[in-house]
């Protein structure tokens, strides 16, 4: 039998069945979580994104906090190559054209 491991709320949902079988993609459901509980400040359930109402993180966290595995991000890296890519603003230059942010 399986060993259940995490913090309610913000454990992924395969963490309840087998959490030596999880892999890299539980911990990205953990930082959806975290990120949807600190803009949003309310403390998340036990399987139920905590999604903010709109905006850029929002994808963010609906992305990261899919409840098949498969769906998400399979690494950090690719977490936060999502984050920058959702979240980044195009900045406008003096001459009102567009140019992209800052890396």
């Amino acid at each position: 039998m399986g060993v259940a491991l995490g913090s309610a709320g913000f454990a992924a949902p395969e963490l309840e069945d087998d959490a030596h079988s999880a892999g890299p993609q539980a911990d990205i459901y953990s930082l959806g979580q975290f990120v949807g509980w600190a803009i949003t400040g309310k403390r998340p359930r036990a399987n139920i994104p905590l999604l903010p109402e709109s905006g850029a993180w929002r994808a963010v966290v609906e992305t990261a906090t899919r409840d098949d595995p498969a769906m998400r991000p399979e690494s950090v890296t690719e977490f936060l190559e999502m984050v920058t890519r959702e979240t980044q603003v195009p900045i406008r230059s003096t001459s009102g054209s567009h140019v992209p942010a800052a890396e």
